[in-house]
């Protein structure tokens, strides 16, 4: 926990019911903001995914497309790609923000517990060691960084196996 949040917490110990009362009510408005960025992260995915299938879709379309002159083709994939990359960057920044957002509301969670009969998050989290980095797993991260491999594979050897476009002034 971070020191500063751990020593405010320390200096407001709670002697009231009407104190614990309104940490109760807190505690609650945290547990559904977490559960709330962790739908919409969950939800997001569903997004991203349908963009970035869009994009690879479209450049195998174009790429074996015979109707468009070599100098269209070229910019479409080049277009194609460079967004293909920004979008797999903005999906990266974007779950490591949520990452950032529940863990900093994890933390605020397990100090509150201090102060109430059962420490639910504390019993959960403890055991695994798992609230510094659990709010975000692997696989997730994984993707946009499969897609983002995907889109630089696909630059090179767009700008290596000059066959079927045109290659961009060097």
């Amino acid at each position: 926990m971070n020191p500063s949040l751990k020593d405010y917490l320390s200096q407001q110990s709670p002697h009231t019911t009407e104190e614990r009362s309104i940490i109760l009510e807190q505690y609650k408005i945290l547990v559904e903001s977490i559960n709330h960025s962790n739908s919409v992260r969950e939800q997001s995915h569903g997004f991203w995914m349908t963009i970035n299938t869009a994009i690879i879709a479209g450049v195998s379309y174009i790429k074996e497309s015979h109707t468009l002159p070599l100098e269209h083709k070229t910019s479409l994939l080049w277009t194609l790609i460079g967004l293909g990359t920004i979008f797999c960057y903005f999906w990266i920044i974007f779950l490591l923000s949520i990452k950032k957002s529940i863990n900093k509301r994890n933390e605020m969670l397990l100090g509150m517990e201090a102060y109430l009969p059962i420490k639910i998050f504390n019993y959960i989290f403890e055991p695994s060691h798992d609230n510094k980095g659990g709010s975000l797993t692997l696989k997730e991260l994984t993707v946009p960084v499969f897609f983002l491999l995907g889109y630089v594979f696909l630059g090179i050897s767009l700008y290596n196996f000059t066959e079927e476009i045109v290659i961009p002034s060097r």
